[in-house]
């Protein structure tokens, strides 16, 4: 793969990441506080 736009790619896709791994934290914890 050709890095012509590397880091920019990477930081949208640790973006969408971190926005799904809070998103899953979020519903996780309100679960469990729901039980």
């Amino acid at each position: 793969m050709k890095d012509h736009n590397g880091p920019q790619m990477q930081s949208g896709i640790w973006q969408i990441a971190g926005g799904g791994l809070i998103l899953g934290a979020a519903a996780l914890f309100s679960s469990i506080s729901g039980l």
